[in-house]
């Protein structure tokens, strides 16, 4: 597939035979911490320099010229997705075969085994309207409901502020920077999507004002989880 530069594009993927691939929290921070180093052209020194992964940095946030830029994410147990803008001539390409390479390389130190990590090669689809980018972002910031399957009955619920405050508190999405500015390990760019409302309570709304229903709707338009 050919990524053009200054079009949005969703990046996924998942654990082969849909393994999980962050198994506690310093997976989920290296994984995101490698998308910040990776995101350049030039080679990334040792990750391993950072001892704490309890401690999240966001001094110098982009210290290097990007090749993509970065709309929005979440990571699940057993997979990821982003909503990245390509800035750079093959910039999604060289940015995930980093991130790939380097996290299996980290996981498979850390538990003591060999091979893929990933369910092949990353997928991702272009978005080309303003309507799939928005619906898109949406159904990105709803996956950590996904873990509550087993918990609540999604279907009908309608203590939105009890979901809000679960979304808001998963660490390991985009959104508690988009609406509570909270920090960041990478520079995020939300205004091509948070710019179509007057204000982000009006996309918090948008976020919650779903069923049942509009949630299978969104996962039709991007991919079964």
């Amino acid at each position: 597939m050919e990524y053009f530069t200054g079009e949005y594009y969703h990046i996924y993927n998942r654990g082969v035979e849909k393994r999980n691939i962050f198994l506690d929290g310093a997976d989920y921070f290296r994984f995101i911490l490698g998308a910040r180093e990776f995101n350049c052209v030039a080679p990334v020194c040792n990750l391993y320099r950072f001892r704490d992964p309890l401690v999240l940095e966001v001094k110098n946030i982009e210290k290097k010229k990007p090749i993509v830029k970065f709309v929005c994410y979440a990571l699940m147990p057993n997979h990821f997705h982003f909503i990245v803008q390509q800035v750079e001539n093959g910039g999604i390409s060289k940015f995930m075969q980093k991130l790939g390479t380097g996290y299996t390389k980290y996981f498979n130190k850390r538990y003591k085994r060999n091979g893929v990590l990933f369910q092949g090669v990353f997928k991702a689809k272009h978005i080309s309207t303003d309507e799939y980018l928005l619906h898109l972002s949406r159904y990105i910031h709803l996956n950590p409901l996904g873990l509550l399957r087993d918990k609540w009955m999604l279907k009908g619920v309608k203590d939105k502020d009890r979901v809000y405050n679960f979304l808001i508190q998963y660490k390991w999405h985009s959104l508690p920077f988009w609406l509570e500015d909270r920090p960041n390990l990478i520079k995020l760019y939300p205004a091509i999507i948070l710019n179509q409302f007057s204000s982000r309570l009006y996309y918090k709304d948008f976020l919650l004002k779903w069923t049942e229903e509009s949630f299978e709707r969104i996962k039709e338009i991007a991919i079964e989880d």
